[in-house]
């Protein structure tokens, strides 16, 4: 594969069927990818990455920004809030001294009521003569006189009293309403306040993922430079440390676990041999790319499961499957170590294992003299 070549992964997955169905030489790959080709696309994507970098850097910035704007809302809410609680305890204190002067008011006031009831009773009715006005017959019309004028004085002085009262109590009433309108006021005002600092928290809360998300895809994608760079240095530097074809017993292992097919071991009755190896692992175990590479293909293959190919240049191509899940596509880079996916059923017995298949153009490559083979344990009778 050239770089530009929209066609390859098709490209690539046809030759891998037809090596499979023994059709095609060696001869046929003359569009193979080379390894300078590969290090282009890791150059293109080194390219491609940083320019990400900048716009999720932009984002990120962005998203500093709306959080701290977000967290001055909610001090402010906060301060809002400590000074509207501080009035709380006021308006319960005002309220409890009105009730006391109410209480009091109402008292003085039924006292007045109570005192000008029994003068404009005792006004009405002459006041009773003594023992001697009566015995000498002489009745003293001028202290009655008096009397009378002292008790309407007192009288009138009740009742200016009690108008006072009554006035003071509507005042006390009227500044207790105002009060408890004030105080419900309050606590319409305080119930606001939280409710917007509840959403405040929430758009704090969601944009805090946000970040930790965006932050943690620059890292990944900050690291993924980097190793791209190192291995275009490598490839300037010592191309040959770093081509396929001299990476026999240094490839990663993809996955571990016991081995429990060989490559060439017969199949059942023996009318066929196993292309590759199958691996023992347990179910959803994730498996990983065992060099750098191109993924040319990741869909189900009838016989396989779900499979992932990758194209490592010069002819070399790997296939991973009886996958659980695959978690690359097409065109996708891959650098040795990657995720590729997880371990699924094994459709040879039933057990969760993965195929894994090594081919250079049209032949077949036994996996264990190029593995490193040391996350792979062999069984001791087989």
């Amino acid at each position: 594969m050239n770089k530009g070549s929209t066609n390859k992964p098709l490209a690539g997955l046809l030759l891998w069927v037809l090596w499979l169905s023994g059709s095609v030489h060696s001869t046929a790959l003359a569009d193979e990818m080379s390894h300078q080709g590969l290090n282009d696309l890791f150059l293109q994507h080194i390219e491609e990455t940083q320019l990400e970098l900048v716009s999720e850097t932009e984002k990120r910035t962005a998203l500093v920004d709306q959080l701290d704007s977000i967290t001055t809302e909610i001090s402010a809410h906060d301060a809002e809030l400590n000074k509207t609680n501080d009035y709380t305890p006021r308006v319960s204190d005002n309220l409890r001294k009105i009730k006391l002067q109410l209480a009091s008011t109402d008292k003085q006031l039924a006292s007045s009521q109570k005192l000008l009831h029994d003068l404009e009773l005792s006004l009405g009715t002459p006041a009773p003569l003594s023992l001697w006005q009566v015995a000498l017959g002489k009745p003293n019309q001028l202290e009655q006189q008096q009397l009378r004028a002292v008790q309407g004085y007192l009288a009138h002085t009740l009742t200016e009293d009690n108008s006072r009262l009554e006035l003071q109590q509507r005042q006390l009433l009227d500044r207790q309403q105002t009060i408890l309108q004030y105080g419900k006021g309050l606590s319409e005002s305080i119930d606001d306040l939280h409710e917007s600092k509840k959403i405040l928290l929430e758009r704090r809360k969601n944009l805090e993922v946000q970040l930790e998300k965006i932050t943690a895809d620059l890292a990944l994608k900050q690291d993924r430079v980097s190793r791209l760079t190192a291995r275009t240095n490598q490839w300037e530097f010592d191309p040959l440390s770093i081509e396929f074809a001299s990476l026999k017993k240094k490839l990663s292992d993809p996955i571990g676990g016991e081995l429990l097919k060989r490559f060439a071991e017969p199949k059942a009755r023996g009318l066929l041999k196993w292309q590759g190896i199958l691996v023992s692992a347990p179910l959803g175990l994730p498996f990983t790319a065992v060099s750098d590479g191109l993924v040319v293909f990741a869909d189900s293959i009838k016989g396989l499961g779900k499979v992932a190919i990758v194209d490592h240049g010069q002819g070399y191509m790997s296939l991973y499957g009886m996958a659980e899940l695959l978690m690359v596509e097409p065109n996708q880079l891959l650098l040795a170590g990657d995720l590729i996916g997880t371990v699924g059923e094994s459709v040879a017995n039933g057990t969760s294992a993965l195929y894994f298949e090594l081919r250079h153009k049209a032949d077949t490559l036994d996996p264990q003299e190029w593995l490193a083979m040391q996350l792979i344990t062999q069984k001791s009778t087989l």
